[in-house]
């Protein structure tokens, strides 16, 4: 299931990469002998006007331009062939350069253009009340610090009266202490308290065997909280 998932979305996101290949290549006077859909034998096609073979081939995964002058769909240049007008090799420099950049590019605005679609449709996520992550959104098991008295919703300013600024700050401050009394500042519905607590003793070992002990309290980070915003079609761009 998994497979056919990923050759469902590989195989729309080459196309339009080597479609971006070929239009800007046509537009440059670049004729392109082939453009195939998948790899392999070809099941079904048809040549247009400007002589381009548009075929649908036997192995689904992603596709390819082959213009004049390439020696296989990989793009390599044929050395016994001449640079003779429309030939990709007979381009200017900067012609060629751009044939190759309008692949990524083209997935580039594609991926802009779903994001952008996503929002106008569903809504634009914005972050809602105040993203601060020394808010305190959960304990873990057996929580020094929920024994110790703190609540889901407390806000940790300080510990041992120097100030935290995130939770980095937090995680760093309480490891390097452990087994060790710390007293902990923190803001409880715009009340400052202060909460000693014994952190926990933990032993870990590295990828070497080297053990050491850090400190723990058991406290999760409140994670931001998103709404859906409706925005207009310009403002959807990401």
């Amino acid at each position: 299931m998994y497979i056919v998932g990923f050759l469902l979305v590989l195989g729309p996101l080459v196309t339009l990469h080597e479609l971006g290949h070929y239009l800007v290549g046509r537009w440059f006077g670049v004729q392109a002998e082939a453009f195939s859909v998948g790899f392999g034998k070809e099941l079904a096609g048809f040549t247009d006007k400007r002589g381009t073979r548009w075929k649908l081939s036997a192995l689904p995964l992603g596709g390819y331009v082959q213009f004049k002058g390439d020696m296989n769909p990989a793009s390599v240049p044929d050395p016994s062939a001449p640079k003779e007008e429309g030939s990709f090799q007979h381009a200017a420099l900067w012609k060629r350069a751009l044939i190759v950049a309008a692949g990524p590019v083209t997935n580039l605005v594609l991926a802009i253009a779903i994001f952008a679609a996503f929002f106008a449709i569903l809504g634009k996520p914005t972050i809602t009340g105040t993203e601060d992550s020394r808010i305190i959104g959960a304990f873990a098991e057996g929580s020094v610090a929920e024994k110790a008295g703190l609540k889901v919703g407390d806000t940790i300013i300080a510990i041992d009266g120097a100030p935290i600024t995130d939770f980095t700050d937090l995680r760093e401050a309480v490891a390097l202490h452990p087994d060790k009394r710390l007293v902990f500042t923190v803001d409880r519905a715009g009340n400052a308290l202060t909460v000693p607590i014994t952190t926990a003793r933990v032993v870990i070992k590295d990828d070497f065997g080297n053990e050491s002990a850090i400190g723990l309290i058991g406290v999760e980070a409140r994670g931001a909280e998103y709404v859906l915003e409706d925005v207009s079609a310009l403002e959807a761009v990401p």
